[in-house]
């Protein structure tokens, strides 16, 4: 799934930071989890953002 978003390079990689909070790779540098971090100050954030 992509999502595009239409905002400034700083401010996706901040909303990258502030939505992910874990990611668990294996040996083989393959991603096995990846664990989502929304909340209301993600949010708050985008709103402002947007």
């Amino acid at each position: 799934m992509e999502i595009k978003l239409h905002y400034k390079r700083e401010v996706k990689e901040n909303v990258v930071h502030k939505l992910l909070s874990k990611i668990i790779r294996n040996k083989a540098k393959e991603i096995e989890l990846i664990e989502f971090n929304i909340n209301d100050n993600l949010i708050i954030y985008l709103r402002n953002e947007g």
